[in-house]
C-alpha cells in the first residue's frame, strides 16, 4: 500500500486535499496492529487489543511504499498539514489479508525417522514427478 495521498485514495478512499493549499502534505505518524503480543512469531500474551506496529517502507518511483505487514488489522494514524499551518488527524483502518497458500519446501537435507516402542525403521519419499522419472530410468 502505498502511503502518500493517491495511496490514500486508491486504497482506503480517503481524499486529502485543502482550500489554502493545493498540494497539502501528508505522513504516517502511527501504525498500529490489533492483536495478541507476538515475540519472534510466537505468542507471548493472550490479550487483544491494539499495539504499536513497525513497518518498513520501500520507495517505488519516487512513492512509499510499506511491505511485509502480517495478515492482520491495523490501524494508521495520518497527518495532513498545509502552508497555511493548519493540521488534521484521521485514524484510518484496513486488514491485510494472506491469499497465498502456504507451499511447502524441502531440501536433500530432511531427514524423517519413524519409531515406535518396538524399534526404528527408515523410509524415503520422493515427489510423484520424482518417481516417475526413477521409474523410467530404474
Amino acid at each position: 500500500m502505498f502511503i502518500d495521498r493517491q495511496g490514500l485514495l486508491d486504497y482506503l478512499g480517503w481524499e486529502v486535499k485543502d482550500n489554502c493549499d493545493p498540494n497539502p502534505s501528508v505522513s504516517v505518524i502511527k501504525m498500529e496492529r490489533y492483536g495478541k503480543l507476538y515475540v519472534y512469531g510466537i505468542p507471548v500474551d493472550n490479550n487483544e487489543c491494539w499495539r504499536d506496529e513497525t513497518y518498513q517502507v520501500m520507495v517505488v518511483n519516487g512513492r512509499p511504499l510499506v511491505v511485509g505487514l502480517a495478515p492482520g488489522l491495523y490501524r494508521f494514524t495520518v497527518e495532513a498539514f498545509d502552508h497555511c499551518y493548519n493540521k488534521y488527524t484521521k485514524a484510518l483502518y484496513f486488514r491485510v489479508v494472506d491469499k497465498i497458500a502456504p507451499v511447502m519446501k524441502c531440501d536433500d537435507q530432511l531427514n524423517i525417522t519413524l519409531s515406535n516402542s518396538q524399534g526404528g525403521a527408515y523410509g524415503q519419499r520422493y515427489p510423484p514427478e520424482l518417481r516417475a522419472s526413477m521409474a523410467m530410468h530404474g
